[in-house]
């Protein structure tokens, strides 16, 4: 049997609306993977606690909005703020689609910016 690889995750800095209960606030999205994301809020949830979050990504040659729900695996305070990690419920076709293309997106931008033989252009 193959050994199941971990999703690819990938940085971002979007800004993501999340929405639990009857409350709702702009955080960033920091990383995004198929199967979860990491949030910085300025309100914290605890474990468990099923949010709904709402941003733009690059899919392709567009922007998509993409909604998705999740609930909250780990919470940490952290310089005032939150970190969130939201383990999304069954991805809807399109929003697998949109998130697999940001993800592609965002490889092929870190694959170019390095130079033959391993060094980076961005640390110069």
């Amino acid at each position: 049997m193959a050994e199941k690889l971990p999703p690819i995750r990938v940085e971002t800095d979007r800004t993501v609306q999340i929405t639990g209960g009857n409350r709702s606030v702009k955080g960033k999205l920091l990383e995004l993977s198929l199967t979860d994301a990491l949030i910085n809020s300025p309100a914290n949830a605890k474990a468990g606690t099923k949010l709904r979050l709402k941003f733009d990504i690059p899919a392709g040659d567009r922007f998509a909005e993409v909604t998705v729900f999740g609930k909250v695996t780990r919470a940490s305070n952290f310089q005032g703020r939150y970190l969130l990690n939201i383990q999304f419920d069954t991805l809807p076709t399109r929003a697998q689609k949109d998130i697999q293309a940001f993800i592609d997106f965002k490889q092929r931008l870190k694959k170019m910016s390095v130079r033959p033989g391993g060094s980076s252009y961005a640390s110069e």
